[in-house]
């Protein structure tokens, strides 16, 4: 049986500048299902499903302590604001793990979420969402020996 690794230092770039002050990020995608069960089958029959030809690559989340003058923070805020001449952004998700291996997942994106969250004696903290669009890659580096 595989042992957990404690998560290392992550980092994710959005429009080739690395973003600072991120507390909590996570990538989802998802596939979509055809059901294929048909009317003749058994009362006791598991329904049968395919996989949809098209996957969808999901979205990137971010948890920030956010920075007004941080010109990477701006560039979220300006992308959600203006994504039709912002266009398309390359955004990069590093997972490093303790072990040394490092998960890369590029990708482009629009951001289109911003929650802003602000409780007495805090910081300033905003949630950003950003879709994924088109083909991306994944790579898995392995840990490194001593």
């Amino acid at each position: 049986m595989a042992d957990a690794v404690q998560t290392g230092a992550c980092s994710v770039t959005f429009g080739g500048e690395t973003m600072g002050l991120v507390t909590n990020m996570s990538l989802s995608a998802s596939r979509s299902t055809i059901e294929i069960s048909t009317v003749d089958m058994a009362k006791d029959e598991p329904k049968r499903f395919i996989g949809a030809a098209h996957f969808d690559p999901g979205e990137v989340s971010l948890d920030i302590l956010y920075d007004a003058v941080s010109s990477d923070h701006k560039r979220l805020l300006d992308n959600l604001e203006d994504a039709a001449t912002d266009g398309v952004q390359a955004i990069t998700f590093v997972v490093k793990d303790s072990a040394g291996a490092d998960q890369t997942y590029s990708f482009k994106g629009i951001v289109t979420g911003w929650e802003v969250s602000a409780a007495l004696d805090d910081a300033l903290k905003v949630s950003v969402t950003i879709k994924l669009t088109g083909a991306g890659a994944f790579t898995h580096a392995m840990p490194t020996s001593d």
